[in-house]
């Protein structure tokens, strides 16, 4: 491992635990909170996953929602149009 590579694995794990940026970036003496964003925070790919699994969840949700309001509204109006049809 090198010390890139080391300084990379601390910045990753103290901002997973929740360090505040302005406080790691001074424990670790980056200039910048845009090096340490951009340059020494990972990502690790479980992390990705899991974010795409709750989008994946929320549009999920969103489309079996919308799916029983368009079967609702259509039951409604199929009842709707039962009613008139029987007033004539």
């Amino acid at each position: 491992m090198t010390f890139h590579e080391l300084r990379a694995q601390f910045a990753t794990a103290m901002n997973d635990l929740g360090v505040r940026k302005e406080i790691l970036q001074m424990l670790g003496g980056w200039s910048t909170s845009k090096v340490l964003d951009e340059v020494y925070i990972r990502t690790p790919q479980s992390k990705l996953v899991e974010g795409m699994k709750v989008f994946d969840d929320y549009m999920n949700a969103l489309v079996t929602q919308c799916k029983a309001e368009k079967l609702a509204s259509k039951n409604h109006t199929e009842a709707q149009n039962h009613t008139d049809h029987h007033k004539e």
